[in-house]
């Protein structure tokens, strides 16, 4: 599974350093693997929410309204409990709302490690 968040953490979750544009190279890694699941993230700072690919189609969340403090850890957070939840066995679109409601959450606190909510604080599906 590929993982890439593309624009919040500025490449820097993919695989490889680039010289390309964030965005430009998430595409890049998401092409790279056509037939590997992928999850990433998409616009700037996550503003048109994120999708997740496979050999079936693709699917995709919007985002979760909230008031911005710091996006430390965001990237972290995203990619970390969509992975939770696709190793717990929930379908893709279900992942991807969890992991996009709790770095909504992140989001809303300041700081990196201290900002990643725990999983009772992220409403359950």
């Amino acid at each position: 599974m590929i993982a890439a968040g593309m624009a919040a953490c500025g490449g820097r979750g993919a695989a490889k350093k680039t010289a390309q544009p964030p965005v430009q190279y998430g595409f890049t890694v998401v092409a790279e693997y056509p037939h590997d699941p992928a999850a990433y993230t998409q616009g700037l700072f996550w503003a048109d929410g994120a999708m997740y690919r496979d050999g079936d189609g693709v699917v995709s969340c919007g985002i979760f309204e909230t008031e911005v403090v710091d996006t430390t850890a965001a990237g972290d957070t995203f990619i970390g409990y969509f992975l939770a939840a696709v190793a717990e066995g929930k379908p893709p679109e279900a992942a991807l709302r969890l992991a996009s409601r709790a770095s909504s959450i992140t989001v809303s606190r300041p700081g990196a490690a201290d900002s990643i909510p725990l999983r009772a604080e992220v409403a359950p599906d």
